[in-house]
């Protein structure tokens, strides 16, 4: 995995502008909810090669998800190419599954596409969830 998880406070400044620009673009308000829970170390920020992710752990049923608060690419094939490595993410704090709240429909579409099933709709906000495999422990 070519990732690395870093410390919100150090990135802050470069980055809130970017969750603040996308929330006006998308008119999907969540910048002070994401920077507030990074602020208090109930999400975690993730850096990978052209971009960024945010992902906070929650309980949702008695299970545990790993939410995708937010993502960034400043190139294209990111969402698809960081699946694998969101999952494994989600397998390691022994998550169910990943869960995603969109307004873009384009999103919704590529989702649907690697496997996510759309939960509910909520106004424009589009909620998925894909079910992680767990790994083979190589016991047969």
């Amino acid at each position: 995995m070519n990732i690395k998880k870093v410390n919100w406070s150090e990135y802050r400044d470069k980055l809130l502008p970017i969750v603040e620009q996308t929330e006006i673009k998308n008119n999907h308000r969540a910048a002070k909810q994401i920077d507030l829970a990074l602020l208090k170390k109930r999400a975690f920020l993730f850096l990978v090669p052209n971009g960024f992710f945010v992902l906070r752990p929650i309980i949702e049923k008695g299970e545990i998800y790993n939410e995708v608060l937010f993502a960034y690419s400043f190139a294209t094939g990111n969402t698809i190419k960081h699946q694998a490595t969101i999952a494994t993410l989600t397998r390691q704090i022994g998550g169910k599954g990943v869960i995603v709240y969109t307004v873009l429909k384009t999103l919704i579409k590529l989702l649907k596409r690697l496997g996510y099933q759309q939960q509910s709709v909520d106004g424009r906000i589009v909620k998925l969830i894909k079910v992680v495999i767990p790994e083979s422990s190589g016991i047969s």
